[in-house]
């Protein structure tokens, strides 16, 4: 063996190893935490409306597994109570003792400096995308459009966003609690300083209470229908309106939940009741 070839097979070996080395591991589990195939996982995911699929990694492996985007659950009726009147004391909230509550959770809230970085970021990916975009038309043939669009930012936009989502919500909130025995909360996980640019508007801060009760997995749940004898709901995104109107307007759930068991043990495939396959996913203002 020649000096040249054992080079080449050194940098073979070099090359393999390091490949190696940044390679991912994926796992793709179904909703009872059993590995399936990724083609079997994909499927059921974009099966039904009753499915959300997240992934995460851990330990240098890429977990995908599929959740359910609803859930029923309960807790007792002094757990209830405590949570009154925690949302009270910590929001200025108030709250009788016979309201249904309706929580809407927020990741995070607006905040000026945090989306002056994100326009930043935006403003980079789109000279970048612009450049690539010029390049490749410079070369003739087909025109290709740029998918990336450029948009201005300033404290006046940030304050029109900031006004315009006030005036929605507290339109939602007054509309709601009208003509439903019900009390919103906004709860957020964020900065609590950042509560004060929201005039006339109460939040409430969550201390990791909800989060560990109901939101265990920030990206599953975002609403939180929680009744005075305990019994909840928890829904994902693409729940509609009509379909929390039920659930706020009737005492008894039982038909909801049964009809929610039905869906999931593949009775009825399609879903059935309020948990019915709709794939519309369109969205639009609402308040839920």
């Amino acid at each position: 063996m020649n000096r040249h070839t054992l080079q080449i097979i050194v940098i073979i070996v070099i090359f393999f190893i390091s490949v190696r080395g940044v390679s991912q591991t994926y796992v793709y589990l179904d909703e009872n935490s059993k590995e399936v195939s990724s083609q079997i996982f994909y499927q059921k995911c974009n099966s039904s409306d009753l499915y959300n699929c997240l992934s995460y990694k851990y330990d240098g492996v890429i977990i995908s597994k599929i959740l359910y985007r609803y859930q029923f659950g309960k807790i007792s009726k002094d757990e209830f109570e405590q949570l009154r009147k925690l949302i009270i004391n910590d929001s200025g909230i108030d709250i009788s003792p016979s309201k249904i509550i309706v929580l809407k959770k927020y990741d995070s809230i607006l905040s000026y400096k945090r989306e002056v970085e994100l326009h930043k970021q935006h403003e980079k990916y789109y000279a970048e995308a612009k450049a690539k975009n010029d390049s490749f038309n410079q070369l003739g043939g087909a025109k290709r459009k740029i998918r990336i669009f450029r948009h201005d930012f300033n404290k006046d936009i940030f304050n029109d966003i900031l006004s315009t989502w006030l005036k929605e919500t507290k339109k939602c909130i007054e509309n709601y609690e009208r003509k439903f025995n019900i009390k919103m909360v906004f709860l957020h996980q964020d900065d609590p300083n950042l509560e004060k640019q929201y005039k006339d508007f109460k939040w409430l801060k969550d201390r990791g209470i909800f989060k560990q009760i109901f939101f265990k997995n920030d990206r599953l749940h975002y609403t939180l229908i929680l009744k005075p004898n305990g019994e909840y709901f928890l829904a994902g995104t693409h729940f509609k309106t009509k379909n929390y109107k039920k659930l706020i307007k009737n005492d008894d759930w039982s038909k909801y939940l049964e009809d929610f068991e039905k869906s999931i043990n593949g009775s009825y495939p399609n879903g059935k009741g309020i948990f019915k396959n709709t794939f519309s996913y369109h969205h639009s203002k609402r308040c839920f």
